[in-house]
């Protein structure tokens, strides 16, 4: 009697289970296809990456061989290096874009000291910056 009753309730746990995992599964978007291609080099995560710029500006330096490279002052914000202080200076930049262009380039570097910058491409730049690619909405530029 003992070991039937142990039997349902490890069934019914089981189910249980099931149900929670399904009940994950779909409140957090959770999609398969991400764990199947996670290590595909080739694979672009649109899911968790859905700004085109983020991915124009992988393949903007990779297609020109950049390791190191710099971003605009519109990406980054104005003033101090990587924080805004003021409400302005956060409607103007993207903190949001910037680190995705950051961290989604990877093992390309941000580096403040680097020749080759990223610019929005209807962004204004100086005379002296010569353009290297243009993409739908970045531009690459050695300056």
């Amino acid at each position: 009697m003992k070991s039937i009753l142990k039997n349902k309730l490890n069934l019914f746990l089981f189910f249980l289970l099931t149900i929670n995992i399904l009940y994950i599964k779909n409140i957090s978007y959770f999609k398969l296809e991400i764990l199947k291609n996670s290590f595909n080099k080739d694979w672009i995560p649109v899911y968790s990456i859905y700004r085109h710029e983020v991915i124009e500006s992988k393949y903007l330096l990779d297609k020109n061989r950049i390791k190191k490279f710099n971003l605009s002052k519109k990406i980054i914000g104005p003033g101090s290096s990587y924080c805004c202080k003021s409400t302005e200076a956060v409607e103007e930049s993207d903190k949001y874009t910037f680190f995705r262009i950051i961290t989604y380039n990877y093992p390309s570097k941000f580096d403040l000291k680097s020749k080759y910058f990223l610019f929005y491409k209807n962004e204004e730049t100086s005379k002296e910056c010569e353009k290297i690619d243009e993409g739908k909405y970045l531009k690459l530029l050695k300056c």
